[in-house]
């Protein structure tokens, strides 16, 4: 069972606030989450294989994806100096690096 005290260390970890009514119904969603996880931890599994080396998780579904060729990329120089965007948008560059503002100080 989750305390009021642990949701609140939780939300504040999250960065997020929760109003009263947030928190009694957070509290009871994460129960009933917490509890079905519990379940599943009771399902007998022996005799299930495990799932194939580089499988999909249980599946014999495989990622479709491509290797990263460099494909599309536009170099720094050739980048749109359009005024809502592109090039124009990075007023500097750093070892051939597009420089962006600092997020957070």
């Amino acid at each position: 069972m989750l305390s009021e005290r642990e949701l609140k260390n939780l939300a504040e970890l999250a960065r997020i606030r929760l109003t009263k009514t947030e928190e009694h119904k957070l509290l009871g969603d994460l129960e009933k989450i917490l509890a079905y996880v519990a379940e599943l931890k009771e399902v007998n599994t022996d005799g299930v294989p495990p799932p194939p080396a580089g499988g999909g998780g249980g599946t014999l579904l495989t990622n479709a994806t491509r290797a990263d060729d460099g494909a599309g990329r536009i170099a720094n120089d050739a980048a749109p100096a359009r005024p809502a965007g592109g090039r124009a948008a990075f007023p500097e560059s750093e070892k051939g690096f597009l420089k962006v503002p600092p997020v957070f100080e």
